[in-house]
């Protein structure tokens, strides 16, 4: 029979294990978009050929749809986006603009505390 102390390192393990593995899935293996990226000068040409419908705006990042139903994907060099708002603007394109992205509470406070734990895990399961 294993003592009691040696089945709570065992299941700390395994638990530090299982959170580790959703942490990093959670973090890392996130979907990529299904939108095709292409460059800022493409875009811009689709813009002036009318091809654009609409696009969202979020930082730099310039997510959007073509008249074929096409989603695209591209950043934004410029810093100022007053030239693109108006080309947009000026060609009937649909603008929605987003807020920078946070991330979630549960995702914060994962990344700041995960480390700790497991190393305290580690730490403990070693002595």
């Amino acid at each position: 029979m294993i003592p009691v102390n040696e089945q709570l390192k065992t299941a700390l393990l395994w638990g530090l294990v299982i959170a580790a593995i959703f942490f990093f899935v959670m973090h890392f293996g996130k979907s990529p978009e299904r939108a095709q990226s292409i460059t800022f000068s493409e875009f811009i040409r689709d813009v002036r050929s009318h091809d654009v419908t609409s696009v969202t705006l979020q930082q730099n990042k310039v997510t959007g749809q073509l008249s074929s139903g096409t989603r695209f994907a591209t950043y934004n060099p410029e810093t100022n986006n007053t030239s693109l708002l108006a080309r947009l603007e000026r060609d009937h394109v649909r603008i929605l603009a987003k807020p920078p992205a946070e991330p979630s509470f549960f995702m914060s406070l994962l990344e700041n505390v995960l480390p700790f734990v497991l190393l305290i895990g580690l730490w403990w399961w070693l002595m």
